[in-house]
Parts: C-alpha cells; sequence; structure tokens
C-alpha cells in the first residue's frame, strides 16, 4: 500500500517538473519574439523620428503683402496685410524681422480680427535687405506666413572726406545761402570769372538711386557774382543751370547703374570773387558706396 502510493507520488511530480519546463520555455520564447519586434520596429524608424512629437501639426499658412513700394529709407514704418483661417481669429500676429540674413526679431503685434485678416506695422532699420514675416500661435497649430523682402536705403554724406578727387581751392565746411545755414556743404572758395572750372567727385559703386543738394551762392560771395553749376555722370556732362546771391534751389539727380559723380564749379559773372556752392550733398544708397 504505501510502495503504490509512493509510486503514484513520484509519477506525479515528474509530471509537475515537465510542465514547469514547458512553461518556462513558453515564457522565454514569447520575451525573444517581443524582442526581434521591438529590434525591426527601430529600424523602420526614420532617423529623428523619436524627437518629434507624434501629435505636431504642419504649421498653417498665413499670406502676407506690404502696402506700398518695397524700397524705404531707414527708420520708415512699413505696414503690411495679411490673412490666416479664421480658426486664428482674436490671436495675436507677430511681426518678425531680419536684417542681413541675422536672427529674426519680433517688431510688431496686431490683433487678427474675426474674418481672420490683420493690419500690423514695423520700422525698417538699417540698411540692406529686410525680411519680414508673420507668425500666429493657437492653441492647436502656429501659423507662419510667406516671407516679404524689402531693400532699406540709406542717406550717405558726400564730402571732401569721401570723394575720389577734387581740384584744388575746393572745400567742405558749412554754408550760408540766403536765409539758410548748412552744417554740411561743397564749395569752390573765392573764384573770379577768369578762374577755370573745378571740381570734385564721388564713387557711387551701383548702389545708390539718387543724389540730391542744394546750390547757389554762398553769402560771403562779392555782389553780382554769378555761378554756373552742372554735373557729370559716368563722363557725361549734364547742366544743372545759373544761380546768383539769393535763396538755394534744391535738386536731385537720378543715379541708378552709375558708377561716379562729378559736380562742377564755375563763376562766370561778377567783378569780385564768388563761392560757387552745393550744400547738403548726399546720396540714397542701399550700402555705403565708399
Amino acid at each position: 500500500m504505501s510502495s503504490h502510493t509512493a509510486a503514484e507520488g513520484g509519477l506525479g511530480g515528474s509530471e509537475k517538473r515537465g510542465t514547469g519546463v514547458k512553461t518556462r520555455v513558453v515564457q522565454l520564447v514569447a520575451v525573444l519574439v517581443a524582442v526581434l519586434m521591438v529590434l525591426l520596429g527601430a529600424a523602420a524608424v526614420p532617423a529623428g523620428a523619436a524627437d518629434r512629437a507624434p501629435t505636431q501639426k504642419k504649421a498653417g499658412k498665413v499670406k502676407l503683402q506690404l502696402v506700398g513700394a518695397p524700397g524705404v529709407v531707414s527708420g520708415t514704418t512699413l505696414t503690411f496685410v495679411g490673412s490666416a483661417s479664421k480658426k486664428t481669429k482674436r490671436k495675436t500676429a507677430t511681426l518678425l524681422r531680419r536684417v542681413n540674413d541675422g536672427a529674426w526679431v519680433g517688431v510688431g503685434r496686431a490683433k487678427v480680427g474675426g474674418d481672420g485678416t490683420f493690419a500690423i506695422s514695423g520700422i525698417a532699420t538699417a540698411n540692406g535687405a529686410n525680411t519680414w514675416r508673420v507668425t500666429i500661435k493657437t492653441k492647436k497649430r502656429k501659423y507662419v506666413s510667406n516671407v516679404v523682402k524689402s531693400d532699406v536705403y540709406q542717406w550717405y554724406e558726400l564730402n571732401d572726406d569721401n570723394d575720389v578727387d577734387e581740384t584744388s581751392y575746393v572745400y567742405s565746411g558749412r554754408a550760408d545761402i540766403g536765409s539758410q545755414t548748412f552744417p554740411s556743404a561743397m564749395y569752390a572758395d573765392d573764384m573770379d570769372t577768369g578762374d577755370s572750372e573745378r571740381w570734385t567727385e564721388w564713387n557711387l559703386s551701383y548702389k545708390c538711386v539718387t543724389v540730391s543738394f542744394y546750390y547757389g551762392m554762398d553769402n560771403g560771395s562779392s555782389s553780382g557774382t554769378v555761378g554756373r553749376f552742372s554735373y557729370a555722370l559716368d563722363g557725361t556732362r549734364t547742366a544743372i543751370g545759373d544761380r546768383g546771391l539769393g535763396e538755394a534751389a534744391p535738386y536731385q539727380i537720378p543715379v541708378s547703374g552709375r558708377l561716379r559723380i562729378r559736380l562742377n564749379f564755375l563763376l562766370i559773372a561778377g567783378a569780385g570773387y564768388g563761392s560757387p556752392t552745393y550744400a547738403q550733398p548726399q546720396a540714397l544708397c542701399l550700402s555705403s558706396p565708399f
């Protein structure tokens, strides 16, 4: 009786050990399958995908355009109009400016209207290429506009420190013409009618669009003296006019696509000495021409 029971007990223990081995094998196979699936999945994921939020949506679009001419003087306030999805209504639009491929800087803000449109302004700064765009953020998405570019120009004073060449007795300094005092001027000092024409010239370096100045006779000139004024662009001469004592006259010259400008001084009438003068001469350029 006791031996039969022992045999049965030995058989039952053997069956239990067999069942435990099978269980461990099944578990090991399951682990290996899981590891293999992970490895295959990692191989299928593109590089950098782990850094991207899976719920990130593509940026929404904003249409942006500049109101007015794209070429302005540094310090000018530019106005832009834009439109976006109505989902951006009542949100804040931020105007960003980048100068000559530098960092984006926030320069203006405006509320988006109920129809998704807005108007926003920013100040053009420095000279060269200014690049603009607008961003609008909602809880679910960031909206980014197209890029708008504007050329920003700056006035550069023309004087005897940055000229290319000049004749004798041509100077820069203060001038009084009529009722106006000009802190910057180019003048031919104490000419008489027997003197040869004098001149001074500057490089424009194909970077400028306008040269402007006032012209006339300095108040220190003798009564009755008359100056004759003219200029040359790349060797082509153009008459400006004759002028005696009195108020200065304003003058502008378009100079796009020009390398060099020369201003000429000549005294054509008067018994005494006179000083033909170009007051406040300056060039409007995209960058320094000197």
